[in-house]
């Protein structure tokens, strides 16, 4: 079964906010995009990736923090989409590379995906791997 392509986001490069209601963003961030904002250039959407990040760290945030801090489905912030690419796809299935070149994932990985050749192999990365 192949990669499916996601409505999700990876940010390319660090984002600070400028105004109540943007998100911040970290490099690699994977942003679950909710809709369109209502100026061109922006998203409205959901950090993944700062929410994990704050329940790995054993914070107990109440609701409204996390929708501050990562937006939510009825309160989605806005993120620049020049600061982050939609060519990501979730793994279906666990890949284990066989040769130094191949990349090792898991199935429900998100990958970023850099190219596809026409043999049926896609090029592409985890984070910094």
């Amino acid at each position: 079964m192949p990669a499916t392509f996601l409505d999700k986001a990876m940010a390319m490069y660090d984002y600070k906010p400028r105004e109540a209601g943007e998100l911040e963003l970290k490099r690699h961030d994977v942003i679950t995009v909710v809709q369109p904002g209502a100026s061109p250039g922006w998203w409205c959407g959901i950090n993944e990736s700062a929410l994990k990040r704050q329940k790995l760290l054993g914070t107990d945030l109440s609701s409204h923090k996390v929708t501050q801090l990562c937006g939510s489905f009825k309160r989605p912030l806005l993120f620049p989409t020049n600061f982050v690419t939609s060519k990501i796809v979730q793994a279906s299935f666990t890949f284990q590379g066989r040769q130094s070149h191949e990349l090792s994932f898991q199935g429900g990985d998100v990958i970023l995906v850099h190219r596809r050749w026409n043999d049926g192999w896609w090029e592409g990365s985890i984070g910094s791997r």
